[in-house]
C-alpha cells in the first residue's frame, strides 16, 4: 500500500456511524482524537473512549499504542466505540441493525413505476415567470 494513501473506516456505536479517514501509519489513540473532533457536541476525551473490533463473535479491545496496521484494520473496516461514564465504568459495546429504507426489490419498483404511468407529469421551466 502506498505511504500516503488515505483509507477510512467506519466508527459505529448505537445508531450512529462515522466515517474517518487514516492513514495506516496512525495510531489508534490518532483515531480516537479524529473520532473527537468529527462528533461536535462530544464533550468526551481520548482517554474517554475505547475502541473495538469485531473478531469471530467477540470484541477486541484495540491498544492506543497500536497502529492502524498493526491492529488489522483495513480500509472500510468497522469499528466500535465505547464511553467511560462519570463512575468510571465503561458501556458495553452496542450497534443497532439497519432497517432498509425500501423492503422491495427491482419488481416492486416497476409495479410502482407501472401503477404511476397514468399521472401527468409536468416540469416547470427555470426562470419562467420571473419579473
Amino acid at each position: 500500500m502506498p505511504q500516503g494513501k488515505l483509507l477510512y473506516i467506519r466508527v459505529r456505536r448505537n445508531k450512529s456511524i462515522v466515517f474517518l479517514c487514516y492513514a495506516a501509519h496512525d495510531t489508534i489513540q490518532n483515531i480516537k482524537q479524529k473520532l473527537c473532533i468529527a462528533q461536535p457536541g462530544c464533550n468526551k476525551s481520548p482517554d474517554q473512549i475505547r475502541l473495538y473490533i469485531r473478531r469471530s463473535d467477540q470484541y477486541s479491545l484495540l491498544n492506543d499504542s497500536d497502529t492502524v496496521s498493526s491492529a488489522g484494520l483495513e480500509s472500510e473496516s468497522d469499528i466500535y466505540f465505547v464511553y467511560q461514564d462519570e463512575d468510571g465504568k465503561w458501556e458495553e459495546v452496542h450497534t443497532e441493525a439497519y432497517e432498509p429504507l425500501d423492503e422491495g426489490g427491482p419488481d416492486e419498483l416497476e409495479e410502482d413505476a407501472e401503477m404511476h404511468a397514468d399521472i401527468p407529469h409536468t416540469r416547470k421551466e427555470k426562470g419562467k415567470g420571473r419579473a
